[in-house]
């Protein structure tokens, strides 16, 4: 049997994020260090990643280069998850 970490952590992100009802608003993530980079891949990369209201790193590593060679479409500029961020209103 393979068991492939990556795949695990998103699919535990999902169903943990899923858990929140529409009434449970806002809904804000709360990472620190390396589940900063698990977060943040979820979030831009899991299609089925429920959205969130805001993300809030503590002790984050995104902003090492080496962390952002790993992510594609990172930049200074646009690294927010705002295409699947809902706007808190």
């Amino acid at each position: 049997m393979t068991y492939k970490v990556g795949d695990e952590l998103r699919k535990r992100s999902v169903e943990a994020l899923s858990r929140v009802g529409p009434r449970e608003r806002p809904h804000i993530v709360v990472s620190h260090s390396m589940g900063t980079i698990i977060a943040y891949d979820c979030l831009m990369h899991h299609p089925d990643c429920p959205p969130i209201d805001g993300l809030m790193t503590v002790g984050s590593p995104l902003g090492l280069d080496e962390v952002q060679d790993f992510f594609a479409n990172w930049s200074r500029d646009n690294g927010f998850p705002g295409a699947r961020v809902m706007a808190v209103g």
